[in-house]
C-alpha cells in the first residue's frame, strides 16, 4: 500500500507542477523536453540494472511511437490545463485508458466483463457531458477547451496502447528497454521541435520539467512494485480515482477552479469509468 501512496503522490505533484507552472507563463515545450532528460535518465538506469536486455526492431518501433504520444499528449494536457482546469484535464486523460480496453476487443479477440463494457458507456458519458459543458452558457469550459480535452482524451490512450501493443506482442523481458526507448524518443523529439522553434530557457521551467520527469518515473515505478503485493483489480482504480479526486479537490479549493454543472458531472462519470475498466 506503501508503494500505491507514494505513487498518487508523484502523479498529483505532476498536476500541481504542470498547474502552478501555467501560472507563471512556462515554455510548455522547454518544460516537456526537460522533463524527459530526467525520465530517460532514470529509466536507462533501471535498464542497465536490470541487465540490459537489448530490444528487438518491432519494441525499437513501439518505443519511437509511444515516445511520440507520450510527448504529444504531455502538452496537450499542460494547454488544457490553462483551458480547462485541472480537474477536467486529469479526467481527460486518466479515463484514456478507455481506448486500450477498445483495442483489447477489436484486435485481440478478448471479451469485455460486464463491467467494461459498463465502463466504455461512462466513457462515453463522460466525453458527451465535457462537451455539454463547452456549449453550457455562463459555466464550464469553452468549445476549443472541449477539442483540447479530447485530444488528451486520444493521445493519453494512444500511449496506453503502445503498452498494450507490447503487452501483447513483444517478449516482457524487453519492457525496462522499452520505457527507456518511449522517453528518449520523446526526449529527442521534443528538444528538435524547442531548436526549431524560438523559446525562452528560464531556470525554472528547466527544474519544472526535470522534477515532473523525476516524479513520472517514481509514479510508474512504485506502480510496478505495487503490484507485485496488491492485486491489479485494487491498484489501477485506487490509484487513477485517487489522482483524480485529488486534482479536483485541489483545483476546487486551492485555484477557485468551477467546471460547471456539467462539468462536475463528467469528473464524476470519469471517476465511475475508471473504476469500471480496471476491474
Amino acid at each position: 500500500m506503501v508503494y500505491l501512496l507514494i505513487s498518487i503522490v508523484a502523479s498529483v505533484v505532476i498536476s500541481v507542477l504542470l498547474k502552478r507552472g501555467e501560472g507563471t507563463g512556462h515554455d510548455r515545450l522547454v518544460v516537456t523536453a526537460s522533463n524527459y532528460i530526467s525520465a530517460t535518465v532514470l529509466a536507462g538506469g533501471i535498464w542497465l540494472l536490470r541487465g540490459a536486455v537489448w530490444p528487438s526492431w518491432p519494441t525499437v518501433l513501439l518505443g519511437i511511437a509511444g515516445g511520440f504520444f507520450y510527448a504529444i499528449s504531455l502538452v496537450l494536457w499542460m494547454q488544457a490545463i490553462e483551458r480547462a482546469g485541472i480537474a477536467m484535464s486529469t479526467a481527460a486523460l486518466r479515463m484514456s485508458v478507455a481506448l486500450p480496453v477498445a483495442m483489447s476487443m477489436l484486435f485481440f479477440g478478448e471479451q469485455p466483463s460486464l463491467n467494461q463494457g459498463l465502463g466504455i458507456v461512462f466513457t462515453l458519458l463522460a466525453i458527451v457531458l465535457i462537451t455539454l459543458s463547452g456549449r453550457a452558457t455562463g459555466e464550464g469550459v469553452t468549445e476549443s477547451a472541449v477539442v483540447l480535452l479530447l485530444l488528451v482524451f486520444l493521445t493519453g490512450g494512444g500511449a496506453y496502447a503502445t503498452l498494450k501493443l507490447f503487452t501483447e506482442l513483444r517478449p516482457p523481458p524487453e519492457k525496462e528497454a522499452l520505457l527507456t526507448l518511449i522517453f528518449l524518443s520523446a526526449l529527442v523529439m521534443s528538444w528538435v521541435t524547442v531548436a526549431c522553434g524560438k523559446h525562452r530557457f528560464r531556470r525554472a521551467d528547466i527544474a519544472n520539467g526535470l522534477a515532473i520527469g523525476t516524479c513520472n518515473v517514481t509514479s510508474n515505478g512504485m506502480m510496478l512494485l505495487a503490484l507485485q503485493t496488491v492485486p491489479g483489480v485494487l491498484a489501477f482504480p485506487f490509484v487513477n480515482t485517487s489522482v483524480l479526486l485529488s486534482t479536483a479537490f485541489l483545483g476546487t479549493v486551492v485555484w477557485r477552479e468551477r467546471p460547471g454543472g456539467f462539468g462536475y458531472l463528467s469528473i464524476g462519470a470519469s471517476i465511475v469509468a475508471i473504476v469500471l475498466l480496471t476491474t
